[in-house]
């Protein structure tokens, strides 16, 4: 129906097994999340708590590491050190190889 109000609350904690009183956590939540008094949580109320909580910086710093690991390898960026230079010299022939036969299978 696009709103939430208090009873769906109490039986979501009721499936989830909250270990406190699923009644006084739905009241507690809705008077978190309740802004408007109507006694409904909406989806703009909701949107504004979930970007203010910690599920959504979790999930954001995810997407980021994801993004971050997902960024093509590109062979022929020689490192800046001695030792990663050697390194890169003494691997480039086995690296040429696999980059040009195995597939990107992300």
């Amino acid at each position: 129906s696009g709103f939430i109000d208090e009873d769906e609350l109490v039986a979501l904690f009721r499936k989830l097994k909250i270990p406190s009183d699923p009644a006084q956590e739905a009241t507690k939540i809705m008077s978190e999340l309740d802004k408007s008094g109507s006694g409904k949580i909406t989806r703009a109320e909701f949107e504004t708590w979930y970007r203010e909580s910690l599920f959504w910086k979790g999930r954001q710093e995810e997407f980021q590491k994801e993004q971050e690991a997902s960024e093509p390898i590109d062979p022929f960026d020689i490192p800046d050190n001695l030792k990663g230079q050697i390194w890169y010299w003494v691997t480039l022939p086995l690296v040429l190889v696999l980059w040009g036969t195995l597939p990107d299978v992300r």
